[in-house]
């Protein structure tokens, strides 16, 4: 079986909300201000996106198929049986 990976780039605007308590306002906007990435708690929404490209490869040995071959020296098309003496 042959196997083939892809691999996909999209660019997308990405909306984060997240709610941060302190004493004063002073306080919740100190820490929203420190806070580098989102949390695991920040709701998330997909604000747009756009394709970018697509790439396929083959991943697996596709030089070990039952497919027919053809031989180099002959340029004919050969089975992996030729050259037995039936």
């Amino acid at each position: 079986m042959i196997k083939v990976e892809k691999t996909t780039l999209i660019e997308m605007n990405v909306e984060f909300k997240q709610i941060f308590e302190g004493a004063t306002v002073e306080e919740a906007t100190e820490k929203a201000h420190s806070q580098e990435s989102p949390s695991e708690t920040a709701k998330c929404t997909i604000a747009g996106q756009r394709f970018l490209n697509a790439k396929i490869k083959p991943i697996s040995d596709i030089s070990n198929d039952d497919r027919t071959k053809t031989d180099p020296k002959f340029g004919n098309e050969t089975t992996e049986d030729s050259g037995k003496n039936v």
